[in-house]
């Protein structure tokens, strides 16, 4: 579950009016009759009209000036896994969207009628969307291209063969794929060539590109293939009193506010938030979260080593101790067993332990020793070294 707060963008312009995000966010109902479009919701309504919308947020702007951002983007990104856990139920997802806007409004710390706010007070209207397409900056792993070709199946099912495909990301496929299509295209206007033989080369060409599970082709504008529903919210940066100014992008910077008799930092704490709305789908829907699943593991990855090797090692990054626990690991190895037998100052055996310390923190995530951030790895063994030095060598 990743709930993200979007940076405004051509299409989210949020200094003026509403209305680019809204036609925007109306795409999926573009040729669908009215009785089968989807609405916007809200905290307590399920059917809100793209002009009320509009109406409502443009005028929600008490006090702020010209320039001032007047509205923000949020959306609640379910992973196929957790989507088919509710059954893809789009009632549900509703339903958790607005435990997340109420724990949205928990986390800005502010008092409206000198109670905190709630997600009762936020202006906020969502919209629910069943698909996704292939963009241009995507990079994810092909997981579906390189399951077909373990068992075989990639000329059954009209993909293209390993051999002309090294590649593994959504990047690389697009890469691929271009090239094709860029070949199909310069056949289809060669005069020069007959027909038949243009379309039995096209065929071929054809043959040849990178398709989904689904047998889209991987190129950007293209559907994703799966379970892909998601959220949209936009909520107005006013309250409905148009009292109290709030801002997911404004991080605290010290001032203080009393909630419940105590005083608390003015601010919003975006990965606190995210954090605590996997907690809450994790908690309404039952979900049995694996740690590779976890915005605490995937997050800390990518941004911050001690984060990730604290998810790893399930414990606070106190040197010592994962020290201790890094060769607890490694001590159940038959050659760092003898290593340690051997009599060596704790620096030689640093040295000795380091493959088996990084052996040790991949098996406990079930990952590649050789994907492993390097500086993750560094942060991690540097707390072995200190650890085993604290503690007088491996007497522990």
């Amino acid at each position: 579950m990743y709930v993200k707060i979007h940076t405004p963008q051509a299409h989210s312009a949020n200094k003026g009016s509403s209305k680019d995000l809204i036609d925007y966010l109306e795409k999926e109902n573009a040729g669908i009759e009215a009785t089968d479009q989807e609405y916007f919701f809200s905290h307590h309504d399920d059917r809100v009209s793209p002009f009320k919308v509009q109406d409502i947020l443009d005028h929600n702007n008490k006090g702020l000036k010209a320039n001032d951002s007047k509205f923000f983007m949020l959306t609640v990104n379910p992973s196929q896994d957790e989507l088919a856990h509710i059954a893809n139920d789009p009632a549900k997802l509703k339903d958790y969207t607005r435990d997340v806007m109420d724990q949205y409004a928990k986390d800005m710390n502010r008092m409206v009628n000198d109670r905190p706010l709630t997600g009762d007070d936020l202006v906020y209207f969502a919209k629910l969307e069943k698909n996704r397409i292939y963009k241009q900056e995507d990079r994810t792993p092909l997981k579906e291209v390189f399951k077909a070709a373990a068992n075989g199946e990639l000329k059954k099912q009209n993909f293209s063969t390993e051999k002309s495909f090294s590649g593994n990301t959504t990047q690389d496929a697009f890469k691929h794929n271009s090239e094709i299509r860029k070949q199909i295209t310069a056949l289809k206007v060669n005069e020069s060539i007959p027909q038949n033989q243009r379309d039995k080369q096209i065929d071929k060409l054809s043959r040849g590109y990178l398709r989904n599970s689904e047998g889209r082709v991987i190129l950007p504008g293209n559907k994703r293939d799966g379970l892909q529903t998601h959220v949209h919210v936009i909520v107005s940066r006013k309250d409905q009193s148009q009292s109290v100014s709030m801002s997911p992008l404004a991080n605290s910077r010290g001032s203080k506010n009393k909630l419940n008799g105590k005083e608390v930092k003015i601010g919003f704490h975006r990965e606190k938030f995210v954090d605590k709305a996997e907690t809450i789908f994790d908690k309404k829907f039952g979900y049995e979260r694996t740690l590779e699943n976890s915005f605490q593991f995937k997050h800390g990855k990518i941004h911050d080593p001690e984060k990730y090797a604290k998810a790893v090692l399930n414990q606070p990054l106190n040197a010592e101790a994962v020290a201790k626990q890094v060769l607890s690991k490694a001590m159940q190895d038959p050659i760092t067993q003898k290593l340690l037998y051997a009599p060596k100052t704790p620096k030689e055996v640093v040295q000795k332990l380091e493959k088996q310390a990084i052996k040790a923190i991949a098996t406990a995530i079930k990952a590649n020793p050789a994907g492993l951030p390097v500086q993750v790895l560094e942060k991690t063994l540097g707390a072995v070294g200190k650890g085993i030095a604290k503690s007088g060598g491996l007497g522990m």
